[in-house]
């Protein structure tokens, strides 16, 4: 049985949780109950657990503090945290913190069995792994590599001389008999290393017991972030039965596409024809009832989410993405336009704020490559997640360059107005020569120091104006036009402001108290 621990300060909740386990998956799981963090890690560290579902906020030991004792104790659990919108800076520690996947309040039940079934999922490849002799997985692990240059000459180009070649070398030809299998496994919580290993070893064994006198030949591995199977069979039997397997894992709730029966010359076509048939899966966030006065696209939706981008406000665009992500899984949209759609909000985001330009740039090609997770990504909910991960890495650095910028701003402002205090300072000017908007640069400096700038460019020339007070002789008019005031009206009361005194009521305080 997997044995899987609820953690909850709410007795009613756990047993929530407990009943719709119990309901759903019969004899699968030894279920154990915790009232807070402290007693999940005791209950962890005496017996083994697979699932953790915990709560964040909870007394004596919250659920950040378990997850951390946790990784320090060295036991890896698949962890789900479950927490509301107000409470998402807690669940981006907690992922950065080990947790496997997060639900948020109120918990919805498809996507909770959902992410149970992942859980599931990846526990089985674990286990399917950790049953393999060392030895078994590095024979695997070099078929692996082998399998994967030859899945991905075939599958990219149409036939050519070197994929005729790699077809003899499995002593197939043009004409060899395929079925096209690809699997949407990549969502799941092991690394995607162990995770091809364990479903090359699973599929592996799987049809060599189904069809031990063999009859085809395999050629399995990753491409375009899907689980990808060229089954060549020799023998009707051998096409039968893989179909056969293929539905078997069809009911455990993997995402499966099959293509007709095709040859090794339309190989391409046949791939290309599955990814499509796949989109069918796309629309898997449970249906939410939202009322919203406008018809798809969304466009005041959507430019909620941009301007959370640009304005670095996480949860209003975690909130507004959701609630677009609910619309078009209820609308269902061609998923092409949807990506494109979402693609189109990005490049917006950067046109908007160029800071997001230089990140995203350099996020390119990575697992954190925005472009790149949506336009693969064959589920919406997976989407979705994907995008509030990366976003949030994007908004964190975002808010580092832009404070490191501002900085800057200011610091050369302040050296600006030190250096030229004595002439013509305008907004214009200042903004002109820190080359941004004077709207920016007025608002960005009442923020960062708590002063207008025309404030600030006062203290500046009446601070020296009280140097020169103190330690020259020169006349009231002739130090005002000296700091940068050319009315000595206008120096008096600008000097009994930043004082509370006349510059004649500071000078006699100074010959009294030399």
């Amino acid at each position: 049985m997997i044995s899987l621990l609820i953690v909850d300060d709410e007795a009613a909740i756990r047993n929530a949780i407990n009943e719709m386990l119990t309901n759903r998956y019969k004899d699968i799981f030894q279920i154990y109950q915790a009232e807070n963090g402290l007693k999940a890690v005791e209950i962890v560290c005496s017996v083994p657990v697979d699932i953790i579902i915990t709560d964040i906020k909870m007394p004596v030991y919250t659920g950040l503090e378990m997850l951390a004792k946790l990784k320090e104790l060295n036991y890896s659990v698949l962890s789900i945290v479950v927490s509301g919108f107000d409470d998402y800076a807690l669940v981006r520690e907690a992922m950065k913190s080990g947790a496997a996947d997060y639900l948020l309040k109120p918990i919805e039940t498809v996507e909770f069995f959902n992410i149970i079934d992942s859980c599931l999922l990846s526990i089985s490849s674990s286990h399917t792994l950790q049953k393999q002799s060392k030895v078994h997985i590095e024979t695997v692990e070099e078929t692996l590599f082998h399998n994967q240059y030859a899945l991905s000459r075939l599958l990219e180009s149409d036939i050519t001389k070197e994929c005729e070649q790699i077809l003899r070398d499995y002593r197939l030809d043009g004409h060899s008999p395929c079925i096209i299998a690809i699997l949407d496994i990549f969502q799941m919580t092991l690394q995607k290393s162990s995770l091809k290993k364990a479903w090359a070893c699973e599929i592996d064994d799987e049809l060599s017991k189904l069809l031990p006198r063999g009859g085809y030949t395999l050629i399995q591995g990753e491409q375009t972030e899907l689980w990808t199977i060229l089954f060549f069979y020799h023998t009707e039997e051998a096409r039968n039965v893989f179909i056969q397997y293929m539905d078997q894992l069809l009911q455990k709730k993997i995402k499966i596409c099959l293509s007709d029966p095709c040859v090794s010359l339309t190989l391409q076509t046949n791939f290309l024809n599955c990814i499509q048939n796949l989109a069918m899966y796309f629309f898997d966030i449970p249906k939410v009832c939202i009322q919203i006065p406008e018809e798809y696209p969304y466009p005041s939706l959507t430019k909620s989410i941009l301007d959370a981008i640009w304005q670095l406000d996480f949860k209003s665009f975690c909130e507004h993405l959701q609630k677009w992500f609910y619309l078009i899984c209820e609308r269902k949209p061609p998923v092409q336009e949807v990506k494109q759609a979402l693609c189109g909000l990005i490049y917006s985001a950067m046109q908007r704020n160029n800071v997001y330009i230089r990140i995203i740039g350099t996020y390119k090609f990575t697992e954190n490559d925005i472009i790149e997770a949506i336009q693969t990504a064959f589920s919406a909910e997976y989407l979705r997640k994907e995008m509030i991960r990366i976003i949030d890495i994007y908004m964190e650095e975002a808010a580092f360059n832009i404070s490191q910028r501002d900085d800057f701003y200011i610091q050369k402002a302040k050296k600006y107005i030190g250096e030229h205090f004595t002439e013509e300072i305008t907004l214009v000017s200042i903004s002109a020569h820190l080359s941004i908007h004077p709207n920016y640069f007025s608002t960005l400096f009442k923020k960062r120091t708590g002063l207008p700038y025309t404030q600030y460019l006062r203290q500046v020339r009446i601070d020296e104006a009280c140097r020169l007070i103190k330690n020259t002789n020169k006349k009231f008019y002739e130090i005002a036009e000296a700091v940068g005031f050319h009315d000595t009206i206008q120096f008096n009361r600008a000097f009994k402001q930043e004082t509370g005194q006349s510059p004649s009521s500071y000078k006699r305080k100074l010959d009294i108290n030399p």
